[in-house]
C-alpha cells in the first residue's frame, strides 16, 4: 500500500469517528429537547395551579366580604362583636339563644355567618393543598434544569472531542504538504468552526442567545442565570390572515403588487451602493381604515413567489434566470412590526437611545415574538447593555445565520448526489481549488475558507420589512412630548411635537436606508402602510418615497368571491338560500348588500363572517337577507373600527360634514393637503389620518392636475350620516326589506331625487367656492355637460343651465291616451299639476316665476317618466323629458339604438306640437331635451345620430357609475317583482307595436 492510499485511508478513518461524534451528540441533543419539553409541560401545569390559586383565593375574599356585613348587622341587632373560634361554638350558643328568644331575623343571620365560616376554612384548606403541590411541581422543575445543565455539559464535552479530531486532521493535512483540497473538506472545516462559536440554548429564546453571543464574545460564561422568560407576543395581522382569520380573497389588487415588484428590482440592484441615496426607495401605502393596506404588504411575497415560478419555467431550458428572481424563491424572508401593538413607543428607549438601536431592539423583539417593553425591562434586569442591539449588527446576524443555512444546504445537496452516484465518480464530480498552504502560519486555513466559492455564491438576502400603524406611533410619542414640555415648564403646541416626532420617526427609517446603501449580501423593500401620507418624507438629497394609493374593489370582483364562497359551502339550506340571493334574477338584495357595503375589503370579510356565524345556525329560518341584517352588518363594522369612522373631528362640525357629503356626491377632484372649510384649519389628510375617510385617486383631474383625488363615502355611511342630515329623503336611502320589494318606479323615484339632490349640491358647493367678491344674487350657470355627469351628449351642445332648487311635483290628471293624436298625451293635462300634499298649483305661474322643478308623470304616459324644467342663461325656459329603462332580466340586458332613436323622434314631436302653439306663434319653452337613462348596455350606438341631434342626453350602463356614482350606481341594480317585469315587457310590445304602425303609415 502506497502513501497516498495510507493516507487516503486515514482520512476515511477520521471522517468516519467524524460522523459518529456527530451522530452522538446529534442524540444528545434530541435529549436536551425532549428534556426542554417535558419542562414545559411542567411550568404549563404550575400556571395552571396558580390560575386555580387565584380563584380560590378570589372566592375567599367574597366570603370575607360578606362575613364583614353580617358582623355589622349583627352589631345592629345589639350584639357584641363575637370572637369566632374553629368549631363556632360561641355562634352556636348565640344561635340557641335566638331560637329560645324566637327571633328568627336573627336566626337567619347567625346561621349565615356560619355557613360562610364554614366556607372560608374549606378555601383555606384547598388554598394549603394547592400551595403544597405548586411547591412539588417547583422542587421537579428544578430537578428537570439540573438534568438539562448536565446534559448541556456533556454535548460541550462532545464538541470538544470533535474539535480535538478537527485539529488532527487538519495538522496531518498541513504535515503532508498538500496543495489540492476537496471543497467538500474546506466546508466541512468551515462548519464546525461555526458550530463552536453557536451558544447552545436551553429555552424559546434561542436566536436571543446566539445574537448576543455573537455580539459580545466571552462575556457570559452561563447563560442559564440570563435566560429570558418574556411575555408572547401577540399575532401580527399577518399571521392572522395567514392562518385563514382574513375569510376575502385577495383580489383586485395587480396593478398595486407589480408596482411594488419595480420598486423589489429597483432596490435590489442598487443593494450595497452609496453613490446615490435617492435611488433607494420606501414604498408608502396610506389610506383610510379597512381599504387592505396591511393586506397587500402581507400578500406581497406570495406574489413575488408565483411569479418568480413562472419566470423560472419559462426559462428553464436556458437557465437565464435575474439573480433577484431566485433570491425570491430561496432566499426571501417577511418581518412584520406592528408599532401600534407590541414594538409601539417607548419612552425609556425612544427619547434615550440612537435611532439604530431602538430600531434594532424592535427587529429583534419581532423576530423573537416578545413585547418590546417587557424585553426591554429584563434587559435591564441582567445587566445586559441595549447597545449592542444597533440594526446593523442584527441584520448582520441575520445574514451570517442565512449563510449557514444556505452552507447546510448545499451540503445535504451535495451528500444526496454523492450517495446517488458510484463512488468512483464521486472524486471526479468534486470541485478543486489550489492553494499555497505554509506550515507555520496556522492561520492559513482561514483564506483557503474565504476563497470557498460556495461562500461566493451564497444568494442576497431578500428583506421585505412591513412596518404598520406608523402613526400611531408618533401620536404616542408626540402625546408624551407634550407633556414632558409642560413638566419643565415648557410650552410647545401639538404641531411643534408632532414635527419631532416625525423628524425623529425618519432618524428610525434611514437607519434602515444605511442597511440598503451598504450591505449587497441583503436586499431590503420597506413598506410603509399607515392612515397618513404626510408622516413620512425625505430630503431631495435623502432616500425617495414611493407612494401607492389604494381605492375600494371592483363590483363585479366582489361578486365573484361571494360566488365562488357559496359554491364552495357544502350542500343544504344556506346554499339554497344564498344561490337564490345571488343569482334569482328577480331578487338581486344579496348583491345590493355587498354594493351597500362600498367594497371596502374589511366590511366585506366582516360581511363573510357574519355569514360563517348564521352557518353555524341551526334555526335557518333566522337567515333573512331584510333590513335586520344590513343593521347587524352596520353595527359589526362599527364595533370593529370603534366606532371611528365619521365619528372624527369633521363629524362634529355640521359645516365640515356636509362639505364633505357635498365633494362625495359631485366627485370633484382635491388634493390632501387642501383645507376643507375656509372657517376650520382642518384639511383632507387629517380626516385620512384619523382612518375616516376614503380618498380614491384618479389618475388626472379635469384640469390635468396628476395626485387628485375623490372623496368616497360608502352608501351605509351615507345612510347613517343622511339620518341626521337629511340631505336625501330617508326613503330613497333606506335598507333593502325583502317585504317591501322595490319596483321599477321606486328606481325612477330615487332617480328624480338624485336629480334634486345633486342639483342642490352644485348649488350650494359653486356658492361656497365662489370669490367673496362675487354677488350673492348673481346667476350660477353650468354646460349641461356637468349637470348630467358621464352622459352622452352632442359636442355641438353649448347650452349653459342655470342653478336653482328644483321643487317637486306630479300630474294631476291621469295621461288619456289617444291614438288618432299624440298630442294630447301632453296637451290635455300637462299645466294641471299637483305638490306632494295634493294642492293644486299653477304650473304656468311657477314658469313665470322663474322656478325650477321636477314634475312626475302619472300612469298612461307610455313616452315620459318625468319632466325638469330648467332656465338657461338668459332666463328662457328649459324642458326635459325623461325616459327611464331598467332591468336586471339576464336575457334583457342590452337595448338597441334603434329603440332610443325612435323614442327621441316620437318624443320630440308629440311634445313640441302639443306645447307650441303655431297659430300664434307662442311658444313657451325656448330648448327642449330628451333624457334617456338605462341600466342595459346599447348596442349598435349611432354616434353620428347622436351628434346631429343636441337635444339628445343618455345615461347606460356604461356611464351609470359616472353619472349616480361609485356609492350609489348599485342600486341601479334593484330588482323587480315578477309583477312588474311583465308589465315592464307589457309596455316594451305595446312600443313596438305602436312604431310598426306608424312605419306603415309613413310607408
Amino acid at each position: 500500500m502506497n502513501p497516498t492510499q495510507e493516507q487516503s485511508e486515514r482520512e476515511k478513518q477520521m471522517e468516519e469517528r467524524m460522523k459518529k461524534l456527530d451522530q452522538e451528540r446529534d442524540k444528545m441533543k434530541e435529549e436536551r429537547d425532549e428534556m426542554i419539553k417535558v419542562r414545559k409541560q411542567m411550568e404549563e401545569r404550575r400556571n395552571v395551579m396558580e390560575n386555580e390559586l387565584k380563584q380560590q383565593k378570589e372566592r375567599r375574599t367574597k366570603f370575607e366580604d360578606k362575613l364583614n356585613e353580617m358582623k355589622i348587622e349583627l352589631n345592629g341587632l345589639k350584639l357584641e362583636l363575637l370572637i369566632f373560634d374553629e368549631d363556632f361554638e360561641t355562634l352556636k350558643i348565640e344561635l340557641n339563644k335566638a331560637k329560645e328568644e324566637e327571633d328568627p331575623e336573627k336566626q337567619q343571620k347567625i346561621g349565615k355567618i356560619i355557613l360562610i365560616l364554614q366556607s372560608i376554612k374549606e378555601q383555606n384548606q384547598q388554598i394549603k393543598e394547592q400551595n403544597q403541590q405548586i411547591d412539588k411541581q417547583n422542587a421537579q422543575i428544578d430537578k428537570q434544569n439540573l438534568l438539562i445543565k448536565e446534559q448541556n455539559n456533556r454535548i460541550k464535552e462532545q464538541n470538544n472531542r470533535i474539535d480535538q479530531q478537527f485539529e488532527r486532521v487538519n495538522i496531518h493535512a498541513l504535515t503532508k504538504k498538500t496543495k489540492v483540497l476537496s471543497i467538500g473538506k474546506v466546508t466541512r472545516n468551515l462548519q464546525q468552526e461555526q458550530k463552536t462559536q453557536e451558544i447552545e440554548i436551553i429555552n424559546a429564546e434561542q436566536v436571543l442567545r446566539s445574537t448576543i453571543k455573537k455580539f459580545q464574545k466571552n462575556k457570559f460564561e452561563d447563560f442559564e442565570k440570563y435566560s429570558l422568560k418574556g411575555k408572547s407576543k401577540s399575532k401580527s395581522k399577518s399571521e392572522d390572515e395567514g392562518e385563514g382569520k382574513d375569510l376575502l380573497e385577495f383580489i383586485d389588487r395587480e396593478n398595486a403588487l407589480n408596482e411594488i415588484f419595480g420598486n423589489l428590482k429597483n432596490n435590489f440592484r442598487l443593494r450595497g451602493h452609496n453613490l446615490e441615496k435617492r435611488a433607494h426607495r420606501f414604498i408608502l401605502i396610506p389610506g383610510g381604515a379597512g381599504i387592505g393596506k396591511t393586506r397587500l404588504a402581507y400578500e406581497f411575497l406570495s406574489y413575488c413567489q408565483k411569479e418568480s415560478e413562472k419566470l423560472i419555467l419559462k426559462n428553464q431550458q436556458n437557465e437565464k434566470v435575474p439573480l433577484y428572481h431566485q433570491s425570491i424563491l430561496h432566499n426571501s424572508q417577511y418581518l412584520y412590526m406592528d408599532l401600534s401593538n407590541e414594538t409601539k413607543f417607548n419612552y425609556q428607549i425612544d427619547l434615550k437611545y440612537k435611532p439604530e438601536v431602538c430600531l434594532g431592539l424592535r427587529i429583534t423583539c419581532t423576530l423573537l415574538n416578545l413585547s418590546l417593553d417587557n424585553f426591554y425591562s429584563q434587559l435591564e434586569d441582567y445587566k445586559i447593555d441595549p447597545k449592542i442591539f444597533t440594526t446593523e449588527n442584527v441584520f448582520r446576524y441575520i445574514i451570517n445565520e442565512t449563510k449557514i443555512e444556505q452552507q447546510q444546504q448545499q451540503q445535504q445537496q451535495q451528500q444526496q448526489q454523492q450517495q446517488q452516484q458510484q463512488q468512483q465518480q464521486q472524486q471526479q464530480q468534486e470541485i478543486k481549488i489550489e492553494i499555497e498552504i505554509e506550515i507555520e502560519n496556522k492561520h492559513q486555513l482561514k483564506n483557503i475558507k474565504k476563497k470557498n466559492p460556495n461562500l461566493n455564491s451564497i444568494l442576497p438576502l431578500l428583506f421585505i420589512f412591513h412596518i404598520d400603524e406608523f402613526q400611531l406611533y408618533l401620536d404616542q410619542m408626540t402625546k408624551y412630548l407634550i407633556k414632558s414640555y409642560e413638566k419643565i415648564g415648557l410650552q410647545k403646541n401639538q404641531l411643534d411635537c408632532y414635527q419631532e416626532s416625525k423628524s425623529n420617526f425618519k432618524e428610525l427609517l434611514k437607519t434602515i436606508g444605511h442597511i440598503m446603501t451598504n450591505f449587497q449580501e441583503i436586499c431590503i423593500v420597506p413598506i410603509c402602510t399607515g392612515t397618513s401620507a404626510y408622516d413620512i418624507s425625505f430630503l431631495p438629497t435623502e432616500y425617495s418615497r414611493y407612494l401607492i394609493n389604494l381605492g375600494p374593489l371592483k363590483f363585479e370582483s366582489v361578486k365573484k368571491i361571494f360566488q365562488n364562497y357559496t359554491q364552495d359551502l357544502k350542500e343544504g339550506i344556506m346554499k339554497e338560500i344564498l344561490t337564490k340571493h345571488l343569482i334569482d334574477e328577480e331578487k338581486n338584495v344579496f348583491q345590493i348588500i355587498l354594493g351597500d357595503l362600498g367594497s371596502i375589503p374589511r366590511y366585506l370579510n366582516e360581511f363573510m363572517k357574519l355569514l360563517n356565524d348564521t352557518y353555524e345556525i341551526q334555526n335557518f329560518e333566522k337567515l333573512q337577507f331584510d333590513v335586520n341584517l344590513l343593521y347587524e352588518i352596520e353595527y359589526k363594522i362599527f364595533s370593529q373600527l370603534n366606532n371611528i369612522y365619521f365619528f372624527g373631528e369633521f363629524h362634529k362640525d355640521e359645516k365640515i360634514s356636509k362639505r364633505i357629503l357635498e365633494l362625495s356626491l359631485l366627485l370633484v377632484p382635491i388634493s390632501r393637503n387642501d383645507q376643507i372649510i375656509k372657517e376650520n384649519s382642518l384639511k383632507f389628510h387629517d380626516l385620512e389620518r384619523e382612518g375616516t375617510l376614503f380618498l380614491i385617486p384618479t389618475t388626472t383631474s379635469s384640469s390635468g392636475v396628476k395626485d387628485k383625488f375623490f372623496v368616497y363615502i360608502p352608501f351605509v355611511f351615507l345612510h347613517h350620516l343622511n339620518q341626521k342630515y337629511l340631505i336625501f329623503e330617508n326613503q330613497y336611502l333606506k335598507p333593502i326589506n325583502l317585504k317591501e320589494e322595490w319596483n321599477w318606479q321606486d328606481f325612477e323615484n330615487f332617480q328624480l331625487e338624485f336629480e334634486r339632490v345633486y342639483n342642490s349640491t352644485l348649488l350650494s358647493y359653486y356658492k361656497n367656492t365662489s370669490s367673496s367678491s362675487s354677488s350673492s344674487s348673481s346667476i350660477l350657470c353650468l354646460p349641461l355637460k356637468t349637470i348630467y355627469r358621464g352622459a352622452y351628449i352632442s359636442n355641438k351642445q353649448s347650452i349653459l343651465i342655470q342653478l336653482s332648487n328644483l321643487k317637486k311635483y306630479s300630474h294631476k290628471n291621469r295621461c288619456i291616451k289617444n291614438n288618432n293624436n299624440n298630442n294630447n298625451l301632453i296637451k290635455n293635462h300637462f299645466f294641471n299639476i299637483k305638490n306632494n300634499v295634493d294642492k293644486d298649483e299653477n304650473l304656468k305661474e311657477k314658469i313665470k316665476n322663474k322656478e325650477s322643478c321636477i314634475i312626475k308623470s302619472t300612469k298612461g304616459n307610455p313616452l315620459v317618466d318625468s319632466f325638469i324644467i330648467r332656465y338657461d342663461n338668459n332666463l328662457k325656459p328649459v324642458l326635459i323629458s325623461c325616459q327611464l329603462k331598467h332591468t336586471v332580466l339576464s336575457s334583457n340586458l342590452t337595448i338597441n339604438f334603434k329603440t332610443i332613436k325612435n323614442w327621441h323622434k316620437k318624443t320630440k314631436k308629440c311634445i313640441e306640437n302639443g306645447l307650441t302653439n303655431k297659430k300664434s306663434n307662442n311658444q313657451i319653452f325656448q330648448h327642449f331635451f330628451y333624457f334617456w337613462l338605462t341600466n342595459r348596455q346599447i348596442s349598435n350606438f349611432d354616434h353620428k345620430y347622436l351628434e346631429k341631434n343636441p337635444d339628445l342626453i343618455i345615461i347606460c350602463k356604461s356611464n351609470l357609475e359616472v353619472y349616480l356614482g361609485k356609492n350609489l350606481a348599485h342600486r341601479g341594480l334593484l330588482a323587480f317583482n315578477k309583477r312588474d317585469i311583465e308589465q315592464e315587457q307589457e309596455q316594451e310590445q305595446e312600443q313596438e307595436q305602436e312604431q310598426e304602425k306608424e312605419k306603415e303609415i309613413e310607408n
